[in-house]
């Protein structure tokens, strides 16, 4: 939200580099600035997740509870819920024993419009795989791009003048009280240009829609969403 923007004054908090090991599995190569605070066995799960290695490219979404880090002057500062965005990508390498190579990139961020940074992050695994340029350096040029991105800070509205928006769109769903931000994140000489809505819920992630999961199981959606709202464990079974 805006006001932890207000507070941080960054667009990404963390930038995380995963890379599969064919001993060890799923492994954390680099975190930068510093560490998530989260366990890597996590991390390294939740970026490469069983299977991927069986995919050219994917990604995964998930999110890094708030919390209380050290900054680098070993004062600890609050820390926001940070929304993640992870896309791995595998090339065929005949140099490794498994045949190919995966490393996923993760950028941990308190807005909800994540997938805006997946254009970076997929041009800095093609630098991971195709340059000789240090991994830690691409890392840190991914993280230094999107935080120099322009963005006003009061670019959310406040929580009643956003619930209005919210039920006049109801009412008129054509209706713009406040033209979309048009942004811009350079990377290297590349412009990569979106746009974000004037109304974004703190629970409109990404790309993610819950209308195809409705679609898909119908009646059975409301089983689904009790089980979430009493914290069981939901497993989705499936192939490809």
């Amino acid at each position: 939200p805006a006001t932890a923007l207000a507070m941080s004054g960054k667009h990404v908090h963390y930038v995380v580099l995963a890379e599969f090991d064919i001993d060890k599995g799923s492994v954390i190569r680099h975190q930068y600035p510093a560490p998530t605070g989260l366990g890597d066995s996590f991390l390294a799960e939740a970026m490469l997740p069983e299977g991927s290695h069986s995919r050219n490219e994917d990604e995964t979404i998930f999110m890094l509870p708030a919390a209380s880090n050290k900054d680098i002057h070993g004062e600890f500062k609050a820390r926001p819920p940070l929304h993640t965005i992870s896309y791995l990508l595998a090339k065929k390498d005949d140099s490794v024993r498994r045949g190919s190579v995966t490393k996923a990139i993760a950028v941990c961020s308190p807005h909800t419009f994540i997938h805006a940074f997946r254009p970076v992050i997929r041009l800095a695994l093609e630098e991971l795989f195709e340059s000789r340029t240090p991994d830690i350096d691409v890392i840190k040029e991914v993280y230094e791009s999107i935080n120099s991105m322009d963005l006003p800070v009061d670019y959310k509205l406040d929580p009643l003048h956003e619930a209005l928006v919210r039920s006049s769109r109801l009412r008129e769903p054509h209706m713009r009280p406040r033209p979309d931000l048009h942004l811009t994140i350079r990377w290297r000489k590349e412009e990569i240009k979106f746009t974000v809505p004037p109304v974004v819920g703190d629970d409109e992630i990404g790309e993610v829609k819950l209308v195809g999961l409705l679609q898909r199981f119908e009646h059975d959606f409301m089983h689904i969403f009790n089980a979430m709202l009493l914290e069981r464990r939901v497993v989705f079974i499936g192939h490809n």
